[in-house]
C-alpha cells in the first residue's frame, strides 16, 4: 500500500459493504482489520473479505508468523533469523 502511494501507481477504489467505494491505503486496511477484531481467533485467523465499515477496503489481508524465542536447534534458529531479517528489511525498503 505504502508502495502504491509512494509511487502514485494506479489502484482501484472497490465498493464495500457499506456501498462506499473506497482506495487501499493503511487506514482502509486497519478499519477493515479494526471491524473484524471481534471475530479473530486465539490463532489470529480471521477473514478481512468485505468487513462492514464505511471506510473498511473489502478485500484486505495481513499475514502473522510465530516465531520461538529460542530455537531448539541452533542452525535451524540461525536460519529462521537470517531468512526474517533479510525478508523484513527488504519489505521496510519497499514500504519506504
Amino acid at each position: 500500500m505504502n508502495w502504491v502511494d509512494k509511487t502514485s501507481s494506479l489502484s482501484a477504489a472497490i465498493k464495500n459493504a457499506a456501498g462506499e467505494f473506497v482506495r487501499p491505503n493503511a487506514k482502509s486496511v486497519g478499519e477493515a482489520a479494526s471491524a473484524m477484531e471481534s471475530k479473530m481467533t486465539q490463532g489470529f485467523r480471521v477473514s478481512l473479505t468485505n468487513p462492514p465499515g464505511k471506510d473498511s477496503y473489502p478485500i484486505a489481508s495481513f499475514t502473522c508468523c510465530n516465531v520461538p524465542e529460542h530455537a531448539i536447534e541452533p542452525a535451524r534458529g540461525k536460519a529462521y533469523t537470517n531468512f526474517f531479517n533479510g525478508f523484513t528489511a527488504k519489505a521496510r525498503n519497499r514500504a519506504g
